[in-house]
């Protein structure tokens, strides 16, 4: 087993509302499946280098970043306000497109995007042919999704992360979780301006190819079986 350890900068992109979505309208779980694959593979195709998806997680994906520098702080902050932007123009572009009337297609347009940045030393390893993320901080980083912030469209980004990213400070306000196996966790809340204004050009249909390479890419494992 090949073992390495970085420090990094650790995204977790959440699609607000899944569960239930998919709970509730079973019967359709092929048009859900398919909208959740189109939005997720919208946030995938803008994340900019270094960043990369380490992790499918259902209606998330967990990117990870070496951080090698300013630049890639900086890469990885541009990444995080795209992210909201794609996915809110893919969203309202499939909605403006929707010609089903499945109870599944009409909640469509009540998905919401939240995502958490964190930053910290992880231990990089290989087994069995899979590459595998371990450590403290990434269970820091999941976390943060169970948080009492309230609403389902915001940016919640760790002190530890928030130095090097360049997000816009007179956005952002504290923000301080607290849990019992992690301890405080100091943050910035970011809920404001997220997403494209109204009117803008949506992104290019058919991001799903992209999810699947995107993924081939970051993970380094193969997905063969898994879109069979």
């Amino acid at each position: 087993m090949s073992e390495s350890e970085y420090g990094a900068y650790l995204v977790l992109t959440d699609i607000s509302g899944y569960t239930p979505f998919v709970k509730a309208h079973a019967e359709v779980i092929r048009h859900a499946q398919y909208a959740i694959s189109e939005l997720l593979g919208a946030v995938l195709a803008v994340a900019e280098p270094p960043l990369v998806p380490a992790k499918l997680e259902g209606d998330a994906v967990f990117f990870q970043a070496p951080d090698g520098g300013p630049a890639d702080g900086l890469a990885v902050g541009r990444s995080l306000t795209r992210f909201f932007d794609a996915f809110y123009a893919r969203r309202d572009a499939m909605v403006s497109a929707n010609s089903c009337h499945c109870q599944a297609c009409a909640g469509l347009g009540a998905m919401e995007l939240k995502t958490i940045a964190h930053r910290g030393p992880i231990h990089s390893y290989r087994l069995g042919g899979f590459d595998e993320l371990a450590g403290f901080d990434i269970i820091v980083a999941h976390r943060l999704l169970k948080n009492g912030v309230g609403g389902r469209r915001y940016l919640l980004v760790t002190e530890a992360a928030w130095p090097g990213l360049g997000l816009p400070a007179d956005r952002a306000r504290p923000h301080r979780e607290d849990y019992a196996d992690v301890g405080p966790v100091d943050a910035r809340l970011l809920i404001d301006g997220l997403g494209p204004p109204p009117g803008e050009t949506p992104p290019p249909a058919g991001p799903t190819a992209r999810l699947i390479e995107a993924l081939r890419k970051g993970l380094g494992w193969r997905l063969r079986s898994l879109v069979k």
